[in-house]
């Protein structure tokens, strides 16, 4: 009876303080009360902004009328994004102890955990022409529209995305004479390309400790206490013909696009679960 009492004041005592039961900070460390938002919205305007740079630098680079394929169909394409914000907590509590008699040995043992998943997804979409439009906006005015670096602050998600690397990777193909067209043609070579990348950081941490009474000892061979929490940043970018926004509705995007977007996020729904139940516990 006494180490039943002792094992259950353990795990209760360990279990309410520990991660996985309540639900997840998105920041960890951060007593600002609009941290949040404005660590979302640094992502969000760091993707615009690598968005127009991007699309500005492949039309200048490789202009209609050169000696490349003409690609200034891309000025009528746009995007459509998508960005996940995982944050997933575990914690285990497995004492053992052992009372300890002149004859006798009776050790007695038990396990716990619990586990808590914040998820969160933004959906939101340009056309070229509108951030080309703010691009000769922004020069006009003499603000830098050359620097994305004022958003890329950080490691991770907020750090360069290199999707103007993706874009002009694909330009590049597109506009080189024989790769994917005859020149005269002036078509867009691509239905659709689209672009993921990925940020996963875990950390954790165990408590072993140990105890010993005359005639009790707690097992320090195993961790008494463990909790680990994993975050994970997901981005998502498809690119296709375009229709501007509107004063009601958002960039919209063809059917084919929407399709290849959706089946993209899917897959990235499905990859982050599967890495939640791997996360050690």
């Amino acid at each position: 009876m006494i180490a039943n009492r002792l094992v259950a004041s353990i795990l209760s005592g360990v279990m309410l303080s520990s991660c996985g039961t309540y639900v997840p900070e998105k920041l960890l460390i951060t007593n600002a009360e609009d941290a949040n938002g404005m660590f979302e919205s640094v992502i969000v305007n760091n993707v615009k902004c690598e968005l127009r740079l991007g699309v500005r630098r492949v039309l200048v680079t490789f202009p209609e009328g050169g000696r490349y394929n003409d690609v200034s169909w891309l000025a009528s394409w746009g995007a459509l994004v998508t960005l996940k914000i995982t944050v997933d907590e575990k914690s285990s509590v497995s004492p053992g102890v052992s009372f300890v008699g002149t004859n006798f040995s009776a050790p007695v043992g038990a396990t716990g955990g619990a586990g808590a998943t914040r998820i969160e997804t933004i959906a939101f979409s340009y056309s070229f022409a509108d951030l080309l439009a703010e691009d000769a906006l922004l020069r006009k005015n003499n603000f830098n529209a050359d620097d994305c670096s004022l958003n890329e602050r950080g490691i991770l998600i907020e750090s360069n995305l290199k999707i103007g690397d993706f874009i002009r990777d694909k330009m590049i193909v597109a506009a080189n004479p024989g790769a994917v067209q005859g020149k005269t043609l002036g078509a867009p070579p691509f239905s659709v390309f689209s672009y993921q990348a990925t940020f996963v950081s875990n950390f954790g941490g165990t408590a072993t400790p140990t105890w010993k009474f005359i005639k009790t000892s707690v097992d320090s061979a195993s961790a008494l206490f463990s909790a680990s929490r994993q975050k994970t940043h997901d981005v998502s970018i498809t690119l296709g013909p375009a229709l501007p926004a509107t004063k009601s509705s958002p960039a919209r995007l063809s059917g084919q696009a929407i399709a290849t977007h959706e089946s993209a996020v899917n897959a990235m729904f499905i990859s982050t679960a599967i890495q939640s139940q791997q996360l050690p516990r």
